[in-house]
């Protein structure tokens, strides 16, 4: 394994640090109509990534079902970022899903969106492209 890689994920919102994970699932707001602008992401060395990453987003939805999702309302103005490898991917309207480095499931969700839709369109897309392999 490459020792320059990172082995975590970085999330933020304008310059405040959200959190750090091992996976991350990029939903903007306009992939409630076309889910193939949906990203994912993992560092180097996650064992089993696709299912890291369907458990993720399956865990989102039961949480958000059941009040008891970790969510972080973030205002209009400030991106989203994942910094991933010296890459950073910045979203200026959407949602993160964030497997943390702890195996705990965090939310970043951009004011005015609903979460709930951006979550589920997260699942569906892990399901059918992910699990499925239907790209």
């Amino acid at each position: 394994m490459n020792r320059n890689m990172p082995m975590e994920l970085v999330l933020r919102a304008g310059e405040q640090e959200i959190g750090r994970g091992r996976a991350a699932v990029i939903v903007p707001e306009a992939a409630l109509d076309q889910p193939d602008l949906i990203r994912t992401l993992t560092v180097a060395g996650i064992d089993a990534a696709k299912h890291s990453l369907h458990a993720l987003c399956q865990i989102a939805v039961v949480e958000e079902e059941e009040g008891s999702l970790d969510a972080l309302s973030v205002p209009r103005d400030e991106a989203l970022q994942v910094d991933n490898a010296g890459e950073t991917i910045v979203m200026p309207c959407g949602s993160v899903l964030l497997l943390g480095t702890d195996g705990s499931v965090r939310v970043a969700c951009h004011e005015g969106l609903r979460r709930d839709r951006l979550v589920k369109a997260a699942h569906r897309f892990c399901t059918r492209f992910i699990r499925l392999d239907l790209r």
